[in-house]
């Protein structure tokens, strides 16, 4: 199955040999190493000039974009998982159906690798 890092703050080599795909806010930095090390994004822009730093990412077919509104953060679900093992299967479901753009988006990054 395939490895997730969640982090507040990416580690500074996404060139990593075990990276496939970089979610990132796209801000200057983290495309620029990203497209250096080429690896493909999945972009969620927030704010300022990230919208149209993904959009040149889409537009030179290096990463995809999610919209920030189509995604909801299941906090429920993720307590309950780590809580009770039993249920984490039901959850993963739930989790996968929930965050469908973001895990949509970035299926397509990964297939055209």
């Amino acid at each position: 199955s395939p490895k997730v890092l969640l982090s507040h703050r990416s580690p500074a080599d996404v060139g990593g040999a075990e990276v496939a795909a970089f979610v990132s806010h796209c801000g200057d930095t983290s495309v620029y190493e990203s497209v250096e090390a080429l690896v493909p994004i999945v972009g969620i822009p927030l704010f300022a000039d990230q919208p149209d730093m993904c959009a040149r990412i889409v537009d030179a077919g290096v990463g995809v974009r999610v919209d920030k509104h189509a995604l909801e953060i299941p906090t429920t679900t993720t307590k309950t998982s780590s809580k009770n093992s039993k249920n984490v299967k039901e959850n993963e479901e739930t989790l996968a159906i929930e965050m469908s753009p973001l895990y949509k988006a970035i299926r397509e990054v990964l297939l055209d690798r």
